[in-house]
């Protein structure tokens, strides 16, 4: 459990650090890169949530996506009563968690959702320094993901920058993926012994943004 939290915790502790104005200055250069970028990016899909109903997506509503899984994803209580009781603040944090043949060894399939709302450590900050904050983010992200040895790549998801990657957890296969919009993190994983890299695959593709 150690192990899952981990990641979930990352977050948490790199933004007890602070943004500094230095931090904003020296990354400059890659955010006007970014910003370019943006500007000629074709515009999110737009939701049709009955649509989305009828086509087999859970909806979150307040967390702005919906997703398509095998199984249903229910809060994860456990989850909460863990960091808790490692010292972490969870109010601004929501998991979920869904599975399927958890009596069978080879079978069985954990799903898991964690969002962390970052909306107060954006106050006062520019479209530019949110963007700069967003970068930094994912740089602590990687330096810790670094310092485990575990296998990653930068991909998209969304038409965002997002994080892939594979780590072990108490010798179950995991794949994960670390995305942020709208000032929250979203970290997505799934848990399998067989076929993880379609299980993967299927839940990230069907993953989206509502708005």
């Amino acid at each position: 459990m150690k192990t899952k939290l981990f990641f979930a915790l990352i977050a948490y502790l790199f933004l007890t650090t602070s943004c500094n104005e230095d931090k904003i200055k020296n990354t400059n250069a890659i955010v006007e890169e970014e910003t370019k970028s943006e500007q000629v990016k074709p515009t999110r899909e737009i939701i049709d949530i009955n649509q989305a109903k009828n086509e087999g997506f859970q909806i979150f509503d307040n967390e702005n996506f919906i997703i398509k899984c095998p199984s249903k994803f229910k809060e994860d209580v456990v989850y909460y009563e863990t960091a808790k009781s490692q010292g972490m603040d969870v109010s601004t944090i929501k998991s979920y968690v869904a599975s399927e043949n958890t009596n069978s060894y080879e079978e069985g399939v954990i799903y898991n959702i964690v969002i962390n709302d970052l909306s107060s450590f954006y106050d006062g900050f520019s479209k530019k320094e949110e963007l700069i904050f967003d970068e930094k983010f994912f740089d602590k992200y990687i330096t810790d993901i670094k310092a485990n040895n575990f296998k990653y790549k930068i991909s998209k998801s969304n038409n965002k920058k997002c994080i892939h990657y594979n780590y072990s957890q108490a010798g179950l296969p995991t794949k994960a993926m670390l995305i942020i919009d709208n000032k929250k993190s979203y970290m997505l994983q799934v848990a399998s012994r067989k076929n993880l890299d379609a299980k993967f695959e299927y839940l990230i593709t069907n993953f989206k943004f509502i708005k």
